[in-house]
């Protein structure tokens, strides 16, 4: 029988990974929460310089174990600035969580 991952464990990671992403040059993340109207769940935020990318994807697989990509986004910003008219968002998850702890 699947458990759901108790949204105080979750948190917990979330700050776990916030604080290992502060450490990545060019990297910038914050925690941020999603609600559906009954339950929470928490998520990181990350903004990356691309040059940094290659190492902050890196450190998501081996230290956070952030094993599966379930979208990529390009958006243009054509009236945008020089500096931001592409972006490009991924959306990661960790599927191999096993046994959570109980609430």
């Amino acid at each position: 029988m699947s458990r759901v991952v108790p949204s105080s464990t979750q948190k917990s990671a979330a700050e776990k990974m916030i604080t290992a992403v502060g450490r990545i040059k060019g990297c910038d993340a914050e925690l941020v929460e999603r609600s559906s109207g009954t339950k929470s769940r928490w998520t990181v935020s990350i903004v990356c310089d691309p040059e940094n990318w290659r190492g902050l994807a890196e450190k998501l697989l081996t230290t956070h174990e952030v094993d599966y990509c379930s979208l990529i986004t390009g958006i243009h910003w054509p009236d945008g600035p020089e500096e931001k008219k592409w972006e490009v968002v991924y959306h990661f998850l960790r599927t191999g969580i096993k046994n959570p702890p109980e609430k």
